[in-house]
């Protein structure tokens, strides 16, 4: 059973922004200009992710998006990270775009 955030399921908000229903047929997230706690947790139901633009959603920590391992391509630009501790766990990620970010810290 997929979970819930604030009591719907976890896919409907996932639905609306990639089009797909099932999680683990999503390969592309593009969720810029959008609020990181709508997706937060429907992103971890992404496991086949290649390609996650998630730039200008006012991100502090990049630990929701360490688990998804298969990750490609990442842009996290214009957000307020700080850190980018445990980014080594992403073992296939090619290209990353980090820039307007205050990062002082790569781990």
């Amino acid at each position: 059973m997929l979970s819930t955030h604030n009591g719907v399921p976890a896919w409907r908000v996932l639905r609306v922004i990639t089009g797909h229903f099932d999680p683990s047929t999503v390969y592309v997230f593009n969720g810029q200009n959008t609020c990181v706690t709508l997706w937060q947790h429907e992103l971890q139901l992404c496991r086949n992710l290649l390609f996650l633009n998630i730039s200008n959603c006012e991100l502090t920590s990049i630990s929701a998006i360490v688990s998804l391992t298969s990750l490609r391509h990442l842009d996290i630009s214009y957000n307020s990270l700080v850190k980018l501790d445990n980014i080594n766990k992403l073992r296939e990620l090619e290209n990353l775009r980090a820039v307007a970010n205050p990062i002082s810290r790569f781990q």
